[in-house]
């Protein structure tokens, strides 16, 4: 009689029923509740088409396993036998001899099921190649791929190795196929000593995938892990700028994992970011010169030197900004722009330093060397063309590009060079404003030379601080706006130049505090008012230039303070009155030019004390009386106008005498040649080169031939 163990089932011949129970406890453990399916109530029953299938009924599960759900049924065609494990086979033969061999009536039901099978072909293992693929650990998801038909038999796909209950089971991945899996039976009632096989079937396309648990157990992992990290490189971050807002590079010990380029790049920027002038969205766009300056410092510089701590870093990228501010349109500098050619010829001409040296006759054009004058190379910017620097130091001092076709703005990156002193951008093509951090420049800033441009604004109040300041030079530009009172601030000031611009108001009395000024240029604007007395106090003032403006009343007769005066021009105003004595007293006058005005009455005899005189233009008033003798005292005169007014009488000799002595234009209004000189407006004159006549309805004025 066949043994059973504690649950009623079959043992082998031999099989020791403790082990039995701890392998199937293993079998639960590792594959949870696997169907089981091989009750008493289960036994084989033959199939209609040969092959063998085991009930997967309710009825045959165990009361702890779960319903499972069917997803395909499926015949499997049995083609291969396993043969039973090395232990089991030595078991078999150990005790075939005093065993009985089961009954006929049980053997036969279980031969009948397995029989049609030991006749069929045994396919090659290597028949169809196999991509193996782990079988996955989840005994839920097994469960609902399992078929809802099973088979039993000695089975064996073609290819697959069998491993029974292992959890490490093999499949393909391409087709579909069986995975045969032990199945524990009472093999002495079977009656075969063969073991018997639950086939399942396995859908390809229906990939292991991980229990909701692992996901949320792996979510969580790496979210802490995420965390963690993002955390780490915050505190990095946060290290280096506090280290840089102190002035130091960032200690490594405190970012041991920190790139040293990246440190590099960090401070950097930081560095820049702190010296930016302009609002701060330009250093995010990369079309902006201080974000063109700024990576160029940090990707691009050949310099190759500098770090965060470098004490030229900052003035470097301001020079870079300005370059790249004013090559607006792609546009190329004159000459010392940056190039690939190994010589560049427009690279050339002598410093600033050496126009003062060198005599204009005596200079000599030089070819400087590429790699030391050319901007954004290598080379120290000290060396840069234009760029001058202290002795002994390495501050820029002087930004000198005079005609160099910069084409752009200057940026308010030209305050961070806070040592500079002189600034001469003469004869570009600069638009935009003077920026007002100007103002940040040293108290010892000297000149702000800037005309022949297309810079538009006002004069920035921030101007006015300068107080050693000795140049500003505007002219030939667009600027309006009016001169501040505090121009008398300015006690130092030389050279206060702003003709040719759209100025207005009037001239503010506390110019006359600017007693260093030796040329006060304010022609072709719009000022209006009189000429301030107090420019009598500007005792070394050499030229005055307040022509084509609309100024009215009449010449002060402080003008006598200016010894020094070589130019006095108000030509092209509404000036009225007669000349003052003052001003025929000025023996150092060359130029006096009052044209076009309103002036009326006589000429002094006292003009015979210009001995130096050189320019008399008194064209277009309503001067009255006769041409005094004592102009022929005038023995540097070049040019004489005085036609247009209502003199009486000829231009005498003494006058006409002067074109012995170097006087080669002469312009009144003399009647027609030979006819006397007694009418109104009418002048003889013999040596004239130009003749007018004022009382056409359109003055008319014809050069007389021969002269």
């Amino acid at each position: 009689m066949a043994r059973e163990d504690e649950n009623g089932e079959g043992l082998l011949p031999g099989e020791d029923p403790e082990k039995r129970r701890r392998k199937q406890e293993r079998t639960r453990e590792k594959g949870g509740r696997r169907n089981q399916g091989n009750s008493e109530e289960g036994r084989p029953r033959s199939s209609s088409k040969g092959r063998t299938t085991v009930s997967s009924s309710s009825s045959h599960r165990r009361e702890s396993d779960q319903p499972r759900t069917p997803r395909r049924s499926t015949d499997i065609s049995i083609s291969k036998e396993r043969r039973p494990p090395r232990e089991i086979r030595a078991k078999r033969r150990s005790s075939s001899s005093s065993n009985p061999p089961p009954s006929s009536s049980d053997q036969g039901d279980v031969s009948r099921h397995t029989q049609s099978h030991r006749s069929k072909p045994r396919p090659s293992r290597d028949s169809q190649p196999i991509r193996k693929t782990r079988k996955p650990p989840s005994t839920e998801m097994t469960k609902n791929r399992l078929s809802k038909q099973s088979f039993v038999g000695a089975t064996s796909v073609p290819g697959i190795p069998q491993k029974g209950h292992d959890d490490e089971a093999e499949y393909d991945d391409n087709v579909r196929i069986a995975i045969a899996n032990e199945v524990d039976v009472d093999y002495s009632m079977a009656g075969s000593n063969k073991p018997v096989y639950q086939a399942t079937a396995v859908d390809p396309s229906m990939k292991p995938r991980a229990t909701e648990i692992t996901k949320r157990n792996s979510m969580r992992k790496y979210g802490v892990i995420g965390l963690l990290l993002s955390g780490a490189i915050a505190l990095i971050v946060v290290i280096v700028v506090q280290q840089t807002k102190k002035g130091g590079a960032t200690p490594s010990s405190l970012v041991p994992t920190l790139a040293p380029t990246f440190q590099r790049e960090t401070c950097i920027a930081d560095r820049i970011q702190n010296a930016l002038l302009s609002d701060l969205f330009v250093l995010d766009d990369p079309t902006s010169p201080q974000s063109k300056a700024r990576d160029w410092i940090i990707f691009n510089d050949t310099l190759g030197s500098l770090d965060c701590t470098a004490s030229n870093l900052i003035q470097r990228w301001a020079l870079a900004t300005f370059y790249f501010a004013t090559t607006k349109d792609n546009a190329k500098w004159q000459g010392c722009a940056p190039t690939e050619d190994p010589v560049d010829t427009d690279c050339v001409g002598y410093t600033f330093a050496d126009s003062l040296l060198i005599p204009i006759n005596e200079r000599t054009y030089i070819q400087d060397q590429m790699d030391e004058k050319q901007w954004l190379k290598h080379a120290d910017e000290c060396i840069w063309y234009g760029v001058i620097c202290n002795d002994g130091a390495t501050n820029v001092e002087t930004l000198h590009l005079y005609a160099n076709k910069l084409k752009g703005t200057i940026p308010k990156e030209i305050g961070v060079l806070t040592y500079l002193r002189l600034i001469n951008l003469i004869g570009n093509a600069l638009t935009g404003t003077i920026p007002t951090e100007i103002g940040l420049l040293s108290n010892k800033f000297l000149s702000l030379e800037v005309n022949t441009n297309q810079i538009t604004g006002t004069i920035p109040e921030e101007l006015y601080n300068m107080k050693e300041i000795e140049f500003i030079d505007l002219e030939y530009n667009e600027m309006s706006g009016t001169i501040s009172t505090r121009i008398g601030e300015l006690t130092n000031i030389r050279d206060l130049v702003l003709g040719d611009n759209i100025f207005e108001g009037t001239i503010p009395p506390e110019i006359g505090n600017n007693i260093e000024t030796v040329n006060l240029l304010l022609y072709e604007n719009n000022f209006s008012g009189s000429i301030p007395p107090e420019i009598g106090n500007l005792k070394k003032l050499e030229r005055f230039f307040a022509d084509k403006n609309a100024l009215s009343g009449s010449i002060p007769t402080t003008v006598n303070n200016l010894s020094r005066l070589v130019f006095f021009r108000a030509d092209s105003n509404k000036l009225v009155g007669t000349i003052p004595d003052e001003l025929y007293e000025m023996q150092s006058i060359d130029y006096l030019i009052l044209n076009s005005n309103q002036f009326s009455g006589q000429i002094s005899s006292l003009i015979g004390n210009m001995k130096k005189l050189k320019f008399l233009y008194l064209a277009i008033n309503d001067f009255t009386g006769r041409i005094p003798t004592e102009l022929g005292n005038c023995i540097s005169l070049r040019e004489m106008r005085i036609e247009l007014n209502r003199f009486t009488g000829p231009v005498p000799t003494e006058v006409c005498n002067l074109s012995f002595l170097g006087l080669k234009l002469a312009a009144a209004d003399c009647a027609e040649e030979g006819a006397v000189s007694s009418g109104l407006g009418f002048n003889q004159c013999d040596c004239c080169t130009v003749c007018c006549n004022r009382l056409q309805p359109e003055p008319l004025c014809i050069e007389k031939k021969g002269r």
